[in-house]
């Protein structure tokens, strides 16, 4: 299996009149074919952007260079159209509120065939019902429901209507932006459980966008840890469980409530991430890194590979850098 998505020193600034935000700085990254990667980090690290960027449904006050490589073919060099015909077919996006992306006025059928229709054309209904009945069964929701309109259904419904309409054609890639952040502690366990059966049903490849450390242990191969706009971690997703290597990613570590533990009291990590309008010299988790020296305080560490992991961080410095 190669690599279906290479993402090479994208950076992303957010403009207005006033100030400019680094969301993403030089974040480089593969996803392989068929595995899922998770992207963890606090709110506002960057993580949506980065599934945004990919989908290249920023907005219009965003900047993006660099380069995203799907199949080899450059997404953000190509045009409107081209990339109208790559998203929805080959790359789709689940997102975190389902009632938001979805139009309250269309019956669930007309979601299905808007889709497909985009993309092949004026079909036939008979074809077009076969691919639909297929998603369908495949995330438990009866075809008696085409009719109905998404707000005749519970959140977790909307939730799992919006993954057979992201599977409908398909598509290579699924990027899944915190696609259970709404729903309850139970219906979460049930997307996510649905998401698993269905990667490996359909052998499909998946980023998943999360906060939650839980769930990525559940799911990933691999895990990227963001942090104020960098990927400071990627590794698999075992052996960044068993030996994290930046700090920032053990402080994450011990940030999750553990029963098992006798000693019950939660770590947090103390500060606030930094100002992405003017970010800090050096890394830019410095000032809250219980290792931090003058060096970090001063230079921007380079990314080390350390036994085939990939760090962000002065600790390794020694180690061989990543060309």
């Amino acid at each position: 299996m190669g690599v279906v998505l290479s993402v090479r020193d994208v950076s992303v600034y957010y403009k207005s009149y006033t100030r400019t935000v680094l969301a993403l700085d030089r974040v480089s990254l593969d996803v392989e074919e068929g595995k899922v990667v998770g992207v963890v980090g606090e709110s506002g690290c960057g993580k949506s952007t980065f599934g945004s960027a990919i989908m290249r449904i920023l907005p219009h006050s965003a900047e993006v260079k660099g380069n995203i490589f799907f199949r080899g073919k450059d997404l953000l060099s190509e045009d409107p159209e081209g990339m109208r015909r790559i998203r929805g077919a080959h790359i789709s996006m689940i997102f975190q509120d389902p009632m938001t992306s979805l139009n309250p006025v269309m019956k669930v059928k007309d979601h299905f065939i808007e889709t497909i229709h985009t993309h092949k054309g004026k079909i036939a209904e008979e074809e077009s019902m076969s691919m639909i009945k297929e998603v369908m069964d495949a995330v438990g929701i009866s075809l008696s429901r085409l009719n109905d309109y998404p707000f005749q259904f519970s959140g977790g419904m909307r939730q799992r209507m919006m993954i057979a309409l992201s599977l409908v054609l398909h598509p290579e890639l699924v990027i899944a932006d915190e696609p259970t952040t709404s729903l309850d502690v139970i219906i979460q366990a049930q997307i996510l459980n649905l998401l698993r059966d269905l990667q490996k049903k359909f052998g499909m490849t998946l980023v998943l966008i999360t906060h939650d450390l839980g769930v990525v242990a559940e799911m990933a191969h691999y895990i990227a840890v963001f942090y104020a706009g960098h990927v400071v971690e990627f590794a698999p997703v075992k052996e960044l469980y068993k030996d994290p290597l930046h700090p920032y990613t053990k402080l994450l570590m011990k940030a999750i409530p553990n029963i098992d533990i006798d000693d019950r009291q939660i770590s947090f990590i103390p500060g606030y991430p930094p100002d992405l309008s003017s970010p800090p010299p050096g890394c830019r988790f410095h000032d809250r890194c219980p290792y931090a020296t003058d060096k970090c305080r001063k230079e921007t560490p380079p990314e080390f590979r350390v036994n085939g992991r990939k760090v962000k961080c002065w600790l390794y410095e020694g180690e061989r850098v990543n060309e």
